[in-house]
């Protein structure tokens, strides 16, 4: 048999996605969950390993407070500074927004490594066995995993260029005692560096999340298949079997939404803010910022509308599938003793935080606020 002169494309599954983000991540500096290679089970990291992850994560917050402060003075200020553009204003905003939801990610991923590493493997040994192949999600949590690295490089490509677009320009302008070029290094570094960390915990939540969610969806979706072809639960220990694991699934998702119960809400309205912002430098300032900026707005404002129809779609239909294994159950004529049991069976819901939680519509719901928000502010501005 002749050899395909075809190559065979990488498997690019939701899985693949985890595994490659971790091979990556943990090459660069140790993470706070360590992934075993073989069975893919993670542990939380030793604290004595994290020295670099510290260091990253304070020196990201130290950045994203110094944007905070030269937004307030400006505020408070009577006298604007005139080296302040419309532009740099709005990649301020931009920065501080992305920097809280960064912060929020990183600490949430450091206090509760142990919740996450529990979901992970307890999720992996009850999922069972299922086909997984390439498709449309997968290929986007794969891609995703290119802006850990190219989103850095173009911010450094904007500064070599343009020098004083970028809001560090301002931290170091009254530094007289180094060269402008060791200036320059020293932003590049400091600046691309926490940049880097910043979008890989926001990434890594987006694709383990992801990947949870597909795992929920297929136990609901095997043990709903159980059921249907036993009618009349003639086969007892099918019940037990799959009542125990829906209760498992319970207990997964309360300790989920407890790990999420600050970064869904927070990250929820600063991707709004986000993309309204990005909508609104993508039409009226394209010819005004750099090409690399207006390429990179597009490629993340592609990215946010991406994870809202992908992400938040699952977590609806996480809801949607344990409604129909409960609605299933409750018609196959059971018991006075089994009808109790289902009384405490409510459906899975992923919560953001205590405000409210993802539904069908949710999706839809977001896409019309950006919409109206970014065109309102073409308008009015």
């Amino acid at each position: 048999m002749k050899p395909s002169l075809i190559p065979s494309l990488p498997s690019c599954t939701t899985f693949d996605a985890l595994k490659r983000l971790e091979i990556l991540s943990e090459w660069l500096y140790p993470q706070t969950l360590t992934f075993n290679r073989v069975t893919w089970e993670p542990t939380p990291t030793l604290k004595s390993k994290l020295i670099p992850w510290f260091f990253l994560a304070f020196l990201g917050v130290m950045v994203g407070t110094s944007f905070y402060f030269i937004l307030l003075q400006q505020l408070l200020s009577h006298r604007k500074d005139p080296e302040i553009s419309v532009t740099t204003h709005l990649l301020l905003l931009l920065l501080c927004t992305y920097y809280t939801f960064s912060s929020s990610c990183s600490f949430d991923s450091f206090f509760t490594a142990d919740d996450l590493a529990f979901v992970i493997r307890s999720m992996w040994k009850i999922k069972g066995q299922f086909d997984q192949s390439s498709n449309l999600v997968g290929f986007f949590l794969n891609a995703i995993i290119i802006f850990i690295i190219v989103f850095p490089l173009d911010v450094c490509v904007v500064m070599i260029l343009r020098p004083n677009l970028d809001p560090t320009y301002l931290l170091f302008r009254n530094v007289t005692i180094i060269s402008c070029k060791m200036k320059l290094f020293l932003r590049i570094l400091i600046f691309c560096s926490s940049l880097m960390h910043a979008c890989m915990h926001i990434i890594k939540y987006a694709i383990v999340g992801v990947n949870v969610l597909v795992w929920f969806i297929k136990t609901l979706d095997r043990i709903t298949t159980t059921n249907r072809r036993q009618p009349n639960f003639r086969n007892i220990s099918e019940y037990f079997i799959n009542m125990r694991t829906y209760r498992q699934l319970q207990i997964m998702n309360q300790v989920a939404n407890h790990i999420i119960r600050n970064v869904l809400p927070v990250g929820t309205l600063i991707l709004l803010l986000d993309s309204v912002m990005m909508g609104y430098m993508i039409i009226k300032m394209s010819g005004v910022v750099p090409h690399t900026v207006t390429f990179l707005e597009v490629t993340i404002f592609a990215a946010i509308v991406g994870f809202i129809q992908i992400g938040f779609s699952l977590m609806a239909e996480l809801m949607k599938k344990s409604s129909d294994f409960i609605r299933g159950l409750k018609l196959q004529g059971l018991s006075s003793q089994r009808k109790r049991q289902m009384r405490s069976c409510q459906p899975l819901k992923i919560w953001a935080g205590s405000y409210f939680f993802i539904r069908k519509g949710t999706p839809i719901t977001l896409f019309g606020l950006m919409a109206y928000y970014t065109m309102s502010l073409v308008i009015s501005v």
